[in-house]
């Protein structure tokens, strides 16, 4: 999904050394930018979240 950048915020994380490699590497297999696979990685688990809390109600 493409990205306005003039309507987004921007954050950092630290993460574990081994997590971020896993990140890098996971990154590199689908050809995309680091931040691009975490932006999308963020959305999917927020959309399940978001999907399950639903189901609660």
């Amino acid at each position: 999904m493409p990205v306005n950048l003039t309507i987004t915020r921007r954050l950092a994380v630290n993460l574990p050394l081994s997590l971020a490699a896993e990140v890098e590497r996971l990154a590199r297999n689908e050809r995309r930018s680091i931040a691009s696979w975490l932006r999308n990685a963020i959305e999917d688990q927020v959309l399940l979240e978001l999907n399950r809390e639903q189901h609660r109600s």
